[in-house]
């Protein structure tokens, strides 16, 4: 077991260079994940080097589309491919980068709940990977409730379930503030549904069951910080105006206390 922080991360960047599969540009892009390596205590070295000794990056044509965005690139943990999707003949640099950082995070955390997993995929991505730009309409409001479970549960926390797969974490924080575990059942089952109208590409459908969701979820807010309530207040109203410019861009998700902080300009 590796047990010296920065030998580890040193070890994890060092897997890009001994993959045969990682072309130099490739690297580069790596390179921001340092210091999100730093930063998270809850990473599996072992694990996550091996993915990336032997992670493949392929070519494929865009197959995905629906009313809310484009399936640009997608991370196959069975496979341990990242798959980049592209439109016509060819894609930018700048749009290969984002997608490329973005899949690079997943190889680092899963949450089973797949609106959360990419909500939390997004909101580290664009504190830590360079130029990334959280702009993507595809994710708009899986960063935004993403958010507000960093505002119920705590960042932290949000962060330590991601990084060790565990949505138990989310589970039993959430049970501290709403005891009914029929509630928290209901909850999870209708941020599934949330998902799945995104990935049918019903608008009709996302209306409906984001509205059902804020309202499952407006019990467990009642025992949180004024503050935290208030913070969440604006999220549920940014989720009707589809403005990523006007959502805050501070890292509650982010271990070493930089929440006080803006992020770095994008």
């Amino acid at each position: 077991m590796i047990t010296d922080k920065d030998a580890a991360v040193n070890l994890l960047m060092g897997a890009f260079d001994l993959n045969p599969f990682i072309e130099e540009e490739d690297v580069k892009i790596a390179s921001s994940l340092k210091q999100y390596f730093l930063d998270n205590p809850y990473l599996d070295y072992e694990r996550i080097y091996d993915c990336y000794l032997s992670l493949d990056i392929v070519d494929r044509p865009l197959m995905n589309e629906s009313t809310f965005g484009k399936i640009s690139a997608q991370y196959n943990c069975s496979t341990n491919r990242i798959y980049n999707n592209i439109e016509g003949n060819e894609k930018s640099f700048e749009d290969y980068r984002d997608n490329l950082e973005h899949e690079l995070v997943h190889v680092t955390g899963y949450l089973e709940c797949s609106f959360l997993n990419e909500g939390m995929t997004t909101l580290i991505t664009s504190e830590y990977m360079n130029d990334f730009s959280l702009g993507d309409v595809s994710y708009y409001d899986q960063v935004l409730i993403t958010k507000c479970f960093c505002e119920i549960i705590g960042s932290d926390k949000m962060l330590e379930a991601y990084s060790t797969n565990q949505m138990d974490i989310i589970k039993t924080e959430l049970l501290k503030l709403n005891s009914d575990a029929n509630s928290y059942e209901e909850l999870i089952t209708l941020l599934n549904d949330y998902h799945k109208a995104f990935s049918d590409g019903n608008s009709d459908y996302v209306f409906s069951s984001r509205s059902k969701f804020v309202q499952a979820l407006l019990p467990y807010l009642a025992n949180i910080p004024i503050e935290n309530q208030a913070r969440i207040g604006e999220y549920f109203q940014l989720l009707n105006t589809f403005d990523y410019d006007a959502i805050p861009k501070l890292a509650y998700y982010n271990h070493n206390g930089l929440a006080e902080e803006n992020l770095k300009s994008k």
